[in-house]
């Protein structure tokens, strides 16, 4: 509710008939592009989860990683919780494909969650110093780059403690009623994440290539925002937008809304218009470049899902 009133909010601030133009007058052939770039990325990811269990000794195929990672885009789509609901559902259908304990498919995604923020932070952090050093405020705009550093927060800091932390009977897990019956898992969870974290030490070489392959799925990220804008003809450089498109994203990754919907798009469409772009322009392109890299693939997630229930209607998915 709170992502559809931004942007009920930023409509009804925009000139509707400029925001039609925009979309009539685009061109097409630029938004094709971008599309088949989402569907490269997607199948690029799913690459790059086949790739990590492998380094762990474990065999997945990148077919079937997509169709997982599809069906964790569906579900991160319509959880407020920074990804987490996708991620959890990655497990359970990992532990199903490994056939073993939670513990194993834990420490996969873990591995694949760490390698990509470590990627994404790396051109979020260097989008953040850019803007600063291009001459805006930054108590102009402290809400957005408070939030886009906050992120860490949420998703790197846990992740480095949990690394770290020594698990034992007087831990803070054996202490919450409502994980009693989870307990014994968790903590398994966790110890398979400590080890993997330990085994990688020594191998820094694998390590390194999958970091370069996350920074260039990430790379990938603005150069979709870059075609949307060629499509409407918007006239900006490249780094400027792909500036503009990691601090959004850094914002929307926040626990606020489902998918990020609304902050993404308010975030996106302020920063623009002080690059010179106009509000509906600056609006319009930050809707299309959120269908190009969520609602198109939330729609094909959807489709993905309701084959796979088509095909197995005697055993359901149970996700």
């Amino acid at each position: 509710m709170l992502g559809l009133t931004i942007i009920g909010a930023l409509l009804l601030n925009s000139d509707l008939q400029e925001i039609a133009g925009s979309l009539q007058n685009s061109q097409k052939d630029w938004l094709a592009l971008a599309l088949a770039l989402q569907v490269a990325t997607m199948v690029l990811i799913a690459w790059q989860w086949s790739f990590l269990s492998r380094t762990l000794g474990r065999y997945i195929s990148a077919g079937r990683m997509l169709q997982i990672n599809m069906a964790g885009s569906f579900w991160e789509s319509v959880t407020p919780a920074a990804k987490a609901g996708g991620e959890a559902v990655k497990v359970v259908l990992l532990k199903k494909e490994f056939k073993e304990s939670y513990a194993t498919s834990v420490a996969v995604v873990g591995l694949q969650k760490a390698v990509s923020m470590l990627a994404f932070f790396t051109f979020a952090n260097g989008s953040v110093i850019w803007f600063l050093l291009s001459g805006y405020s930054f108590f102009q705009y402290k809400h957005i780059i408070a939030g886009s550093l906050l992120l860490p927060l949420f998703l790197v800091v846990p992740m480095v403690i949990l690394s770290q932390a020594r698990i034992g009977q007087e831990s803070v897990i054996f202490t919450m009623p409502f994980l009693k019956n989870r307990r014994e898992t968790i903590i398994a969870g966790i110890l398979s994440l400590q080890q993997t974290f330990c085994g990688l030490k020594h191998r820094k070489k694998e390590l390194a290539v999958h970091f370069l392959f996350g920074l260039l799925i990430w790379f990938i990220f603005p150069l979709k925002a870059f075609m949307a804008a060629k499509s409407l003809g918007i006239t900006i450089g490249f780094i400027p937008l792909a500036v503009i498109t990691f601090i959004a994203y850094s914002v929307a990754m926040l626990p606020l809304t489902p998918g990020g919907l609304g902050t993404f798009e308010g975030t996106m469409t302020l920063l623009l218009t002080q690059l010179g772009v106009a509000v509906g322009e600056a609006l319009i392109l930050a809707l299309i470049i959120r269908f190009i890299t969520f609602w198109f693939v939330f729609i094909l997630s959807g489709l993905s899902l309701a084959i796979s229930q088509l095909h197995q209607q005697n055993s359901p998915i149970d996700i």
